[in-house]
């Protein structure tokens, strides 16, 4: 009992304690909310196929070892993307905590700052994709397994018994392999492992050169894991991607090694500049100005939390012993070695740092940063401006990976919205149809984001037994997909890592849309366009080409698996409409009657005016002056919709009277 209560009260319960609860408030807030993003969308398709084994197919053209880490955690979590973002904080907290025990080794008289820099990393704002937990699964595990292996690395040449030596080396070594595994640019941190023995190495030798010396001997035996990695990987791994070829990265330097050198050595500056000073301001700036009022004031509540538990915690671990005059000069530099060493594979891969989509590219050199700014930390003479700079940054770090779990929910969220309107609005779709898809929250990046959620409502398996061959395709919206279709370009190949062959045809494609944030799904039948005011011109222009007869009719209609679209949403307005586009496209002109009488009891009604259109027509093919009369006020409030309406009603076969009034109401300007 008395062992428990001086652990509560030690210095290392107070860091672990601090690393814990500040990174739970800042990555766990939304984890219940994400979903499938970017590849996670064909990865779970493809498993539905064939199961976990297809990862090895799936990995076999780059980094074939991450189906090891994979396979497993899919037998153990299925297709369920919450137990993944579990493991993804539990693995970069684990990494944090790895990131303490090395720098308490490393600054033994220094736990303050230890703990600081571990902070710094484990909260690092560079980084933003936590949440695409399962594609970024290897990359956050890959971290936790360099960071560990390092610390072990340290605890082995610390140790005087050699069995104790030979079995941490050995472990060391065996994470070593198993971080570049999965991921080959994250050699950088063998750069770490180095400075970090220099560092230790300064405990026991008094110069340059000898402790230069010692960290090389040291390190001579953990040169086995890069080692063996790196021969396998250039003389026997035959790598088919562009992005992760060797030999091709490395190809500007043959052709032009002057330029290449300088542009290397320009974009290193930046980003080095990004991942100590930026990574702090522009990833804030630009999350915390895209929260909803609501979410503003619970992140600047999450980030007072943290920021009270960060007070409470750094006072209890003592400040810094006393050290040379040089400590902080020599610190620095290490900190900026490892920055420039980790940025250094990246940059040689043509590649550099953003704080978008290659965020990731920063997770290396993020050590050195922490390193960095806790020394920075330290130079401040007065405690209270080291205080005051801390809680700063802890409070900017949680903020943004608070907005930046707010975003992803709504992502997730709106996502789910929109393909449940698709299941409300199609009983099934013909096998071969492409989708173009316009998503209101941004442009896809890629097809299987389309096309994957399509399949695993409506097919969910393979129709190849030879190869994953989804039924449903789909083509980017964009001016070339338009030139494509407006050119009648016809079937276009495409293979996806080897193993997923999609022939998406531009000479049959069925357009979805939904315009806006509050617009339902639209889908656009080419022989009687009808677009909203807010519509995107490309829509417009491949409109007519969509395929109605696409929609196969049928007496049910499918239900997405609430894995990953989550539970049915409310049965809104978009329901209604939904319903009633449908029973308009069978011609069953009762039922958009009735459709639209039960949401006026309801009180329903569109945010977007062209949604009123089946109603409009269902109330004209009956003659219901009443209810055309009224929705007339509403519809000419917006010319270009009132526009459509008049086009589109007066399109249609009525009778004398109803087509007088419709063209009275609908088509002469008031």
């Amino acid at each position: 009992m008395n062992r428990f209560r001086s652990l509560i009260k030690s210095e290392l319960f107070a860091a672990v304690f601090l690393l814990v609860a500040v990174s739970a408030i800042a990555y766990l807030p939304f984890i219940a909310h994400f979903s499938y993003f970017n590849d996670d969308w064909y990865e779970m398709f493809a498993t539905g196929t064939r199961g976990p084994m297809v990862f090895m197919d799936i990995f076999s053209v780059d980094r074939p070892a991450r189906a090891f880490l994979m396979i497993p955690l899919y037998i153990l979590f299925g297709r369920n993307p919450f137990p993944y973002n579990v493991s993804a904080y539990l693995f970069r907290l684990f990494s944090g905590l790895s990131v303490l025990w090395s720098l308490r080794m490393v600054w033994p008289q220094q736990k303050r700052m230890a703990t600081l820099a571990a902070l710094f990393y484990l909260v690092y704002p560079g980084f933003l994709s936590q949440p695409n937990a399962i594609d970024f699964q290897s990359h956050i595990a890959g971290l936790c397994f360099a960071t560990f292996s390092i610390a072990l690395t340290l605890k082995a040449v610390r140790s005087g018994n050699l069995r104790t030596r030979i079995l941490l080396s050995g472990l060391s070594i065996f994470f070593g392999l198993a971080y570049l595994s999965q991921m080959e640019y994250y050699a950088g941190y063998e750069v770490v492992r180095f400075v970090l023995l220099f560092l230790l190495a300064g405990q026991s030798e008094n110069t340059f050169f000898a402790r230069l010396k010692r960290a090389g001997l040291w390190y001579l035996p953990f040169l086995v894991a890069p080692l063996i990695f790196f021969t396998w990987r250039l003389f026997f791994f035959q790598d088919v991607r562009k992005q992760t070829d060797v030999s091709l990265q490395l190809g500007s330097l043959i052709a032009a090694p002057r330029h290449t050198l300088l542009v290397w050595s320009a974009t290193l500056i930046q980003n080095m500049v990004d991942v100590t000073v930026l990574a702090w301001i522009v990833p804030f700036a630009s999350a915390f100005s895209n929260l909803p009022p609501v979410n503003v004031y619970l992140s600047l509540g999450a980030a007072l939390i943290a920021v009270l538990i960060a007070w409470v915690a750094l006072r209890r671990i003592s400040p810094n012993s006393a050290r040379a005059g040089g400590w902080g000069w020599e610190n620095l530099c290490a900190g900026l070695v490892i920055v420039a060493g980790g940025l250094a594979p990246i940059i040689a891969a043509n590649r550099g740092v953003d704080f978008g989509d290659f965020s990731r590219y920063s997770v290396i050199s993020m050590f050195g940063a922490a390193m960095v700014l806790a020394v920075f930390v330290d130079r401040l003479e007065n405690f209270g401006f080291q205080l005051g700079f801390i809680l700063l940054l802890t409070g900017l770090a949680v903020i943004t990976h608070f907005a930046n779990g707010a975003a992803y929910a709504r992502l997730a969220d709106a996502n789910d919205a929109f393909w449940w309107q698709v299941s409300w609005r199609i009983p099934q779709i013909k096998k071969g149809t492409t989708l173009v898809v316009h998503y209101p929250f941004g442009q896809a990046g890629e097809d299987y984001t389309i096309w994957s959620p399509a399949n695993l409502i409506y097919y969910p398996d393979s129709q190849s037994q030879k190869f994953i061959q989804p039924a449903i395709y789909a083509a980017l919206l964009n001016h070339d997909a338009v030139d494509k279709v407006l050119t009648h370009k016809g079937v276009e190949y495409d293979t996806r890592r080897g193993s997923i062959h999609t022939f998406r045809n531009y000479s049959d494609i069925l357009v979805i849309t939904q315009p806006s944030s509050y617009s339902c799904i639209h889908l656009i039948d080419g022989n009687q366009t009808e677009f909203a005011s807010s519509e995107d011109e490309r829509v417009m222009l491949m409109a007519p080409y969509s395929q109605i007869q696409d929609v196969v009719p049928g007496p049910g209609f499918q239900t997405p698996p609430q894995v990953p679209f989550g539970p049915e949403p409310m049965q809104g307005w978009c329901y209604y409409y939904e319903k009633a586009s449908y029973a308009r496209q069978v011609g069953d002109w009762q039922s958009v009657l009735n459709l639209g009488d039960q949401a006026d009891r309801l009180r329903l009604a569109p945010q977007d005016l062209i949604e009123w259109m089946p109603f409009l027509q269902g109330y004209a093919h009956f003659g219901n002056q009443t209810r055309l009369t009224q929705l007339a006020r509403l519809v000419d409030s917006d010319p270009f919709v009132a526009a459509e309406a008049c086009r589109i009603l007066t399109g249609m076969q009525l009778d004398p009277a109803s087509a007088g009034l419709v063209k009275s109401l609908y088509c002469i300007s008031k």
